[in-house]
């Protein structure tokens, strides 16, 4: 009986042990799965650091650029660069601008299409940039053809206000003076009661008034332009009323600074009759006769010392 319960001990031992082999396994998968899972997010951790790096090392080049350091030196650079941030105007700007030297007009448009297809929509700053470029392109190696066609494009994409003042400063740029008024009657009918519009529009008058005084400026004889004080009287009627002094003084101003101080007193004179408690307006005018008076020290004296004694002030 006790060699039975012997042997009997001895057959429950042999079978406990298949249970201990499976959970010594089970062990040893858990660890090696442990190992897998920790090898594997060191690779994801190396992978996330060899992006970062790469990242890295574009923003680094991108602020060398930037500064004027460093320039893309081909076009293996320029779209290396453009993959990591295609919306960035100075990048496709320079781009073209390369194309444009190292091969031609056309490849710098291909360029510039590219770049107005790529900023995205909401982009407005860097989408109006690029689309100037492309107008200036298109002004200086195109056609006027080809630059009405450009800026309707442009216009349909951009602020239009924008679009049109960019506009005329490309036509400027390139003296075609007399495709600038157009655009200025345009604007002050669509922004009637836009200080800058109007000031910006007269301001382009008196200019071409001065210019055509210089006998070496024989281009514009022929142009017609209208005449800046009858673009005032426009200005009056077109806008409010509590926009009448800034434009009168603006008028002023422009008047001095192009060398008609006479006519500029004229204006100030006639605003700080009506409102001589605008100090604001006193400044600007004898600031004005400071600067642009042409070195009339009297006139600047007794300006001040009427200013000083007015009762309103």
């Amino acid at each position: 009986m006790h060699e039975e319960s012997e042997e009997d001990d001895e057959e429950g031992e042999q079978e406990s042990d298949p249970e201990d082999d499976s959970e010594n396994s089970e062990e040893e998968n858990s660890e090696e799965s442990q190992e897998e899972d920790k090898d594997t997010t060191k690779l994801k951790k190396r992978s996330l650091k060899d992006r970062l790096k790469e990242e890295q090392e574009i923003r680094d080049k991108e602020k060398r650029m930037r500064s004027d350091k460093q320039t893309p030196k081909d076009m293996d650079d320029f779209e290396r660069l453009l993959v990591a941030n295609q919306d960035q105007s100075y990048l496709w700007i320079q781009y073209m601008a390369f194309m444009l030297d190292s091969l031609d007009v056309d490849a710098a448009r291909k360029v510039v299409e590219r770049a107005v297809k790529s900023v995205a929509i909401s982009n407005d700053q860097d989408k109006l940039n690029i689309w100037t470029a492309y107008m200036n392109l298109e002004s200086n190696f195109g056609s006027q053809k080809t630059l009405e066609a450009c800026t309707k494009r442009a216009l349909d994409v951009n602020d239009r206000k924008k679009i049109y003042l960019n506009l005329i400063g490309i036509y400027k740029s390139s003296m075609k003076f007399e495709y600038i008024e157009v655009i200025y009657k345009q604007l002050t009918k669509k922004y009637s009661n836009s200080l800058d519009i109007w000031t910006s529009y007269i301001e382009f008058l008196i200019e071409m008034r001065c210019k055509k005084e210089d006998t070496t400026q024989f281009l514009l004889n022929d142009i017609q332009f209208t005449d800046a004080k009858a673009a005032l009287q426009r200005a009056l009627q077109a806008m409010t009323k509590d926009q009448h002094v800034n434009i009168i003084s603006k008028y002023g101003m422009l008047e001095f600074k192009n060398g008609a101080p006479e006519s500029g007193r004229t204006m100030f004179e006639g605003i700080v009759s009506n409102y001589p408690k605008r100090m604001d307006i006193w400044s600007i005018y004898m600031d004005m006769e400071m600067k642009h008076g042409q070195g009339n020290v009297t006139q600047a004296r007794h300006l001040f010392e009427r200013c000083l004694s007015s009762e309103f002030i």
